[in-house]
């Protein structure tokens, strides 16, 4: 999983594979906390077609402006430039992983 420093860095991101998980998180919230571990297993089961990119939005409050984020942990999938799905809250692995084979059907 990647930090993202910048919010130009994004387009770096968007042009290695076609999808961009990105996983909005703070360090004091306590579902993210619990939600570390399985983006770190998604990570390297799906490093391969999806980049996951971890955003602190403490750090990058305009990342979080931009993508219209109002709470943590919140996943965005993004491919080609654009948001296709979104997921709130924390979650189970098994909810996460049937949440990104569905979104990456579509």
């Amino acid at each position: 999983m990647k930090d993202y420093a910048t919010y130009q860095g994004l387009n770096w991101f968007e042009h290695e594979q076609p999808w961009v998980l990105l996983y909005f998180s703070t360090t004091w919230c306590a579902p993210c906390k619990i939600m570390a571990p399985i983006m770190s297993e998604l990570s390297a089961c799906h490093g391969n077609e999806v980049n996951i990119v971890k955003v602190d939005v403490d750090e990058q409050m305009d990342v979080a402006k931009e993508f219209e984020v109002r709470g943590v942990p919140t996943l965005i999938l993004l491919n080609e430039n654009e948001v296709k799905s979104r997921l709130i809250g924390g979650n189970s692995s098994q909810q996460v992983e049937r949440w990104l084979a569905d979104s990456i059907k579509v």
